[in-house]
């Protein structure tokens, strides 16, 4: 059993950062494959893989002019890149069993002061070997200065059924808020749930060794800044928490409950923003 855990340990600590997207190469071959030669698809002669795909994008209801733009992406200029680790606890303390909840959305900056925005959150939620994914509503017209509470059918996170569970060794939420002023949000919506869907799926078919969860959340990432910044006046937050058992129990010493702020803050000539997203365990 110990040779087992160093073994998944060290698997799960090897990157493949510096090395091309996957899933990217797939799904633009995948395109190009549905414009250049349709009979295959409609002959049930795509591989497994365009195949599932081409589904995919169908189900999330992707607009051909969004399928059209991806045709300039190269994947060569989307590597992949290392992510944070999950920090293994020193001290053999465990999680207890918990759930986790996203609670408040808070725009405590916001430099474009003509419109107000729209945003939604993306999450992709890795428990031990198991990757779960969700997408929050969208919310609507959020000015500086402005927040909201997520509503009931978003907040759940972990597990997604509501009860409460101990993580299989780590919990590592990977998540992206994607904030847009114009019409194409609910499109960058599908988007996301065809890149999570995707994601989940490929891990199921490809990548079904336990340390391969790292090339996946690096998939997850890349696939999702490569077509989601083809939205140029749009915003995209990428960020991963991983919370130890360490930090779990002194969050929750004593209560039932505790409340997680994570604060991301960027000043460039595009604009200024800080967004405060709350976390909420409960035990």
């Amino acid at each position: 059993m110990k040779t087992f855990f160093f073994l998944f340990i060290s698997l799960l600590n090897f990157s493949h950062a510096g090395t091309q997207s996957v899933l990217l190469t797939r799904v633009l071959e995948a395109i190009r494959i549905q414009a250049e030669q349709p009979e295959l698809k409609s002959r049930g002669l795509l591989r497994k893989d365009f195949d599932l795909i081409l589904k995919l994008l169908d189900k999330h209801q992707v607009a051909s002019p969004t399928l059209s733009r991806w045709h300039t992406l190269n994947p060569a200029d989307h590597k992949l890149q290392s992510l944070p680790l999950p920090t293994l606890s020193k001290s053999g303390e465990a999680y207890p069993a918990l759930s986790l909840h996203a609670h408040k959305f808070y725009v405590a900056e916001e430099s474009d002061d003509v419109t107000n925005d729209d945003l939604y959150v993306s999450f992709f939620i890795t428990d031990g070997n198991i990757p779960t994914g969700k997408l929050s509503s969208i919310y609507r017209g959020i000015d500086e200065g402005e927040s909201f509470l997520f509503i009931l059918q978003d907040r759940i996170l972990y597990p997604l059924d509501g009860s409460l569970q101990i993580p299989r060794g780590h919990l590592i939420i990977d998540y992206m808020i994607i904030e847009s002023d114009g019409d194409d949000i609910k499109e960058m919506k599908r988007i996301s749930g065809f890149i999570t869907e995707l994601a989940i799926e490929f891990y199921k078919r490809k990548y079904g060794e336990p340390g391969e969860l790292t090339r996946i959340r690096e998939e997850v990432r890349a696939l999702s800044e490569a077509l989601l910044d083809l939205n140029h006046d749009d915003r995209l937050v990428t960020a991963t928490w991983a919370p130890s058992p360490l930090e779990v129990n002194q969050s929750l010493e004593g209560r039932s409950f505790a409340e997680i702020t994570r604060t991301h803050k960027e000043s460039s000539t595009w604009g200024d923003f800080k967004y405060k997203i709350t976390f909420r365990l409960i035990r």
